[in-house]
């Protein structure tokens, strides 16, 4: 598995992964990227939680403060 990160400024993040299957039989391989949020928010009282979804070809975190990324 290869990991390239290239930043052009403060909020311009860009992550590739590139991986190959080196064995001996065709498979699929699954890849489940891991994204961090600072635990600021609360189950009890409202606070937004942090939120995942898949669009074209990209993952797309939603955060209250700090807003899409």
């Amino acid at each position: 598995m290869f990991v390239e990160y290239a930043k052009a400024g403060p909020e311009d993040l860009l992550i590739e992964i590139t991986a190959h299957n080196r064995g001996p039989d065709e498979a699929t391989l699954h890849l489940l990227p891991t994204l961090w949020f600072r635990r600021t928010w609360s189950w009890v009282g409202g606070t937004a939680v942090p939120g995942l979804r898949r669009t074209d070809g990209a993952i797309r975190a939603d955060h209250a403060k700090i807003g899409p990324r």
